[in-house]
């Protein structure tokens, strides 16, 4: 089966460089427009499911993917952010100033601790991701499914299966609106085929590099 991996559209939090973890931000004007061009490109493909996080940012991309296949996209909330707790919304650099510790489990370097109140931690956050993930890939074996979430839980997803607990940023990224495509041939066998794709994007919907 494939994995089609979209990272939401750019949201207002995106734009504001806001952590937004479990907040909820809706899409730009630009945002909405990388949407259809990422639903343009999917157009073709033979999509059997689209799952998504519930945040709206990720829902609302989705809905525009699936308006194209007749598929009401379904919420699944272990496709949901890094959840910073109290933190969530909070500007990035605040965050980067006050809290370096949540800060680089943030952008994904490992650390078993938690440091604010409600914050999710790690272990939990890859666990939860890892759960919904192979959910999906053993609901639709052969089948090619939509999977709309954010930069955190993609990640997570490819350093668990890559085994990886980094000490450095991961060396990869999911910009808005991309296509990263997987394909799962069981449990003990997954292909990167496509990674950060956004040659669907016109120049000017290209987002910034932004968490």
């Amino acid at each position: 089966m494939h994995l089609l991996l979209v990272r939401h559209a750019e949201s207002v939090g995106n734009i504001e460089k806001r952590w937004q973890g479990h907040a909820d931000f809706p899409l730009t004007a630009k945002g909405l427009s990388q949407a259809e061009c990422a639903a343009r490109r999917l157009s073709t493909v033979a999509v059997s499911a689209i799952y998504s996080s519930p945040s709206s940012r990720a829902l609302e991309t989705a809905r525009i993917i699936g308006a194209r296949h007749g598929i009401q996209p379904q919420a699944e909330d272990g496709l949901r952010e890094y959840d910073v707790g109290t933190l969530s919304g909070e500007l990035i650099r605040d965050i980067e100033d006050q809290y370096p510790r949540v800060y680089q489990r943030m952008v994904g370097i490992y650390d078993e601790g938690t440091d604010v109140a409600g914050e999710e931690g790690q272990p939990a956050f890859r666990a939860r991701v890892h759960a919904a993930m192979w959910r999906i890939i053993q609901a639709h074996p052969g089948r090619q499914v939509v999977v709309v979430s954010h930069r955190g839980p993609f990640a997570t997803f490819l350093l668990d299966w890559l085994e990886l607990k980094p000490t450095k940023r991961p060396p990869f990224e999911f910009s808005n609106a991309s296509l990263s495509i997987l394909q799962v041939e069981g449990p003990a066998f997954l292909t990167i085929q496509v990674l950060n794709d956004t040659c669907h994007l016109p120049p000017e919907l290209v987002s910034e590099r932004l968490l």
